[in-house]
């Protein structure tokens, strides 16, 4: 336990880095939240002392870490694209990988960045992903699910503070919102992170997962069932040479592809990420 009595930023380091199970990276994180200092300055200021408040949110934070807590849910953010997110209990933490999914869609529409695009977020969680398309390419709109009310208030708080502005939300089932717009919704592309750990899988087991929200990682089934209805459905809601891009597990690809294939889906192009892991596929109507 953290005793109350002042302390050095750079002795409080020095001492607790190997007391705990927690890497050096995460107590520097904890140290930047409670004091509100950036990294430099955690080195820079070293000899500066905590306070008893500092103290005691720290010693509660590092409990909560110890015990399996997300980072983000304790620090309430999480950088995602060079942007800060706000993260609670209520959405997935946003993992580095999805960054690449960003990474895609701007690949993609490299040929015309300007154009005025009409993009869907379908399973938006915290908003990173539609979020970050809004910001990356302001001429164009996005329109953003999710079936969860909570996920949404955190990704309409993230537009707002962000400062966001062509991006709306909508609680929606997959497409249920789009049924019943009028006129009929067409998309350039429809991009989407979807729950893919079957209901029996183990990684759930993993303390981290135990603390995010089950609805966001699994489909109580085989892991399949949001990519079956977005293989069928989507083409319904894309403009003509409208694009699909969605990620999935590393061990899924291949399925997910014989879905496409059995759609009748034109051009589809799989993609691993930076470990070299299949882990994305883009899939033109």
């Amino acid at each position: 336990m953290i005793g109350l009595q002042p302390i050095t930023i750079g002795l409080f380091l020095q001492q607790h880095v190997n007391k705990h199970s927690l890497s050096r990276i995460d107590l520097k994180a904890l140290l930047a939240w409670a004091t509100g200092l950036t990294q430099t300055q955690l080195i820079t200021q070293s000899n500066r002392k905590l306070n008893s408040l500092e103290l005691n949110q720290l010693e509660q934070a590092i409990q909560r870490r110890t015990q399996g807590e997300p980072l983000a849910y304790i620090t309430n953010q999480k950088e995602f694209y060079s942007r800060t997110f706000y993260i609670t209990p209520d959405v997935l933490v946003p993992r580095p990988e999805t960054e690449e999914l960003i990474d895609q869609v701007l690949t993609l529409l490299q040929a015309q960045p300007t154009a005025p695009y009409c993009i869907a977020d379908i399973g938006c969680g915290s908003g990173v992903i539609g979020i970050t398309l809004a910001a990356e390419l302001p001429l164009s709109t996005v329109i953003a699910i999710d079936c969860s009310s909570k996920a949404l208030q955190v990704a309409q708080q993230n537009a707002h503070q962000l400062k966001v502005h062509n991006i709306h939300f909508y609680l929606s089932n997959i497409f249920s919102y789009f049924e019943t717009h009028t006129p009929t919704l067409q998309f350039d592309l429809i991009v989407s992170n979807p729950p893919y750990l079957a209901h029996n899988d183990p990684h759930l087991e993993q303390p981290e997962l135990k603390h995010e929200p089950q609805i966001a990682l699994t489909d109580q089934a085989d892991g399949y069932s949001f990519y079956r209805q977005l293989a069928q459905e989507s083409p319904k809601w894309l403009k003509n040479q409208g694009y699909l891009l969605i990620e999935h597990g590393y061990t899924q690809q291949q399925q997910i592809l014989s879905y496409l294939e059995a759609n009748h889906w034109g051009k589809t192009t799989p993609f691993t990420d930076l470990a070299g892991l299949p882990r994305m596929i883009l899939a033109q109507k």
